[in-house]
């Protein structure tokens, strides 16, 4: 059975996300889950994926509807080794997930754009790191990072499941 267009894009997130690794030339190496409803024990490095639902913005195309979806990446560090703070791993991690993210912004097609920059409206509150939307937790156990990613993506008026 074919999925609509808005869980394609996250698998493909999914997937693409795996790919960081130190032998891919990252600074860490993750492990890369999509939020379920099975509990998630956070682990060192480890990546959550957990879409938001699609907000659609455009009607106005003739055969299509345009579509934004936030995407919330957690990022877990459990430890920093000697040489790291657990600061310094949480920016890597931001780092390393949005350099993966933008070799792709069209996610193999079946979007139109991603986009990392602070949503209009957004004060500075709501994360840290200038233009970037991150938002840093280094005093939870276990500290996080949340990079959120949004995606423009069109379907076909009549068909979720086709762009």
């Amino acid at each position: 059975m074919a999925a609509p267009i808005a869980d394609q894009i996250v698998d493909e997130i999914v997937t693409t996300l795996g790919g960081i690794t130190t032998g891919n030339g990252y600074q860490q190496t993750v492990t890369v889950q999509k939020l379920s409803m099975s509990p998630i024990s956070p682990a060192d490095n480890l990546v959550i994926v957990a879409p938001h639902p699609p907000v659609l913005q455009n009607t106005q195309i003739t055969l299509l509807d345009e579509y934004l979806m936030a995407v919330e990446i957690t990022a877990f560090t459990i430890k920093a080794d000697s040489s790291t703070d657990v600061r310094e791993r949480l920016v890597t991690l931001a780092s390393d997930i949005r350099r993966k993210l933008m070799a792709d912004r069209h996610r193999g097609t079946k979007a139109a754009n991603t986009l990392l920059t602070r949503p209009a409206g957004a004060s500075l509150q709501d994360g840290v790191g200038g233009e970037w939307a991150d938002m840093y937790s280094e005093a939870t156990s276990p500290p996080f990072v949340i990079v959120m990613p949004r995606i423009q993506f069109r379907t076909l008026k009549d068909n979720p499941y086709q762009r």
